[in-house]
C-alpha cells in the first residue's frame, strides 16, 4: 500500500518534484512499482541533461579525459577511520617521487593540518550540501562545508562533480562533470561516468568508479571501511542509531538515527545496507588494491608492497 502511494505520488508530480524518491527495501529483488519510479527518475535527467546544449558540451569534455592517467596509479581516500593507519608524508613521496595522484572525496580538506603535508590532484564532490542544499544538515555541518568550498577555491585541485548540479559550484577550480543518475535495472555500467551507474550513491564509490574511467594503472584505495555497523544501537522504543565515523572528526561525527526512509527495522537496514560491499564486488578486481589489512571490504586484494604506514 505504502509503495503503491508513494508511486502515485511520483506520477502525478512527474515534472515538479525536487528530489528523487529514497528507498532501501527490495533493491535486490525485482519490484514494479520500484521499477517505475526509478525508470521515471531516469527519464526525467535524462531529459534535462539531453536537451541542453551545456551540459551535453560538459559530458563531452569530461569524454575527453576518459584513459587521461593510464601510465600512472592512484590513491583513492574515503574518509574511514583506518586513513589513520596511513603516514601521510610517505604518501606524498609516491605523489613527489613517481607521480602517483590523489584523488580525495568530500571534507578531506577540512583538515587543514593535514593539508599542509598532503595536496589532492583531484576531488570528487556529490553531497547535495555541497551545491547548496543544506535542508538536512545541521547548521555546524553548513558552515563547515562552505569553509571546505573556500578551501577547494584556493587549491588548484581539478574537481569532478554531478552534472545534476551543473553550474552550482561558484569556484574557480577546473571542474568536470559526471552522470550520477542510479539505475540498477539490468545496468552492469560501473567506470563509464558520462553513463547512469549501477551502484549505490557512495562518494568514495564514484571517486573509485572515475579513477578507473581516468585509467589508472593500480589504484591504491584507503578509507573504504563500510563498518558503521558495529556501532548500531536500538532503544526501548525500537528507535536505531549509529555512530557516524571518519578517520578525522567533522561536523557530522555524531550519533545519527535512521530516518523512516533509510528503513523501517533493522533486518531492512542490514539487507540494503549489504549492498556497500555487494556493489564493490562489480568494480575490476585487477587493478585495485585496498591499503587497509583489516578491512571488512574484502572485493579487492590487500597484498602490494607501498611502504605508506605509520611506524608501530
Amino acid at each position: 500500500m505504502k509503495t503503491n502511494k508513494t508511486l502515485k505520488k511520483v506520477l502525478k508530480n512527474f515534472f515538479n518534484h525536487k528530489e528523487y524518491i529514497k528507498r532501501t527495501d527490495s533493491i535486490g529483488s525485482f519490484n514494479f512499482n520500484y521499477f517505475v519510479i526509478d525508470f521515471l527518475h531516469l527519464l526525467k535527467c535524462s531529459i534535462r541533461i539531453f536537451t541542453s546544449p551545456t551540459l551535453i558540451k560538459e559530458l563531452n569534455k569530461t569524454k575527453k579525459v576518459q584513459n587521461l592517467y593510464k601510465e600512472f596509479n592512484a590513491f583513492v581516500f574515503a574518509n574511514g577511520p583506518s586513513l589513520n593507519k596511513l603516514d601521510f608524508r610517505k604518501v606524498r613521496e609516491f605523489q613527489e617521487r613517481m607521480k602517483y595522484k590523489l584523488i580525495c572525496i568530500n571534507s578531506f580538506v577540512s583538515h587543514t593540518d593535514i593539508l599542509e603535508i598532503l595536496k589532492p590532484d583531484i576531488y570528487v564532490l556529490s553531497d547535495p550540501a555541497f551545491f547548496g542544499y543544506y535542508d538536512l544538515i545541521s547548521e555546524e555541518r553548513k558552515k563547515e562545508i562552505i569553509t571546505n568550498i573556500k578551501t577547494l577555491d584556493d587549491l588548484n585541485v581539478t574537481i569532478f562533480a554531478p552534472i545534476q548540479f551543473y553550474n552550482r559550484l561558484k569556484i574557480k577550480n577546473q571542474i568536470y562533470y559526471f552522470n550520477d543518475v542510479e539505475f540498477r535495472w539490468w545496468n552492469k555500467n560501473i567506470t563509464n561516468i558520462t553513463k547512469p551507474r549501477s551502484y549505490l550513491s557512495m562518494t568514495g564509490y564514484k571517486a573509485l568508479s572515475i579513477a578507473c574511467f581516468l585509467g589508472f594503472k593500480k589504484i591504491y584505495i584507503a578509507g573504504f571501511d563500510n563498518n558503521w555497523f558495529k556501532s548500531l544501537q536500538v532503544n526501548n522504543n525500537n528507535e536505531i542509531f549509529y555512530a557516524n565515523q571518519h578517520f578525522k572528526k567533522q561536523a557530522d561525527s555524531t550519533i545519527v538515527k535512521v530516518k523512516e526512509f533509510e528503513a523501517q527495522n533493522i533486518g531492512e537496514l542490514l539487507f540494503s545496507q549489504s549492498f556497500l560491499f555487494n556493489d564493490l564486488y562489480k568494480f575490476p578486481k585487477e587493478k585495485i588494491i585496498n591499503l587497509d589489512p583489516d578491512s571488512l571490504t574484502d572485493a579487492f586484494s590487500k597484498e602490494h608492497n607501498l611502504d605508506v604506514y605509520k611506524e608501530l
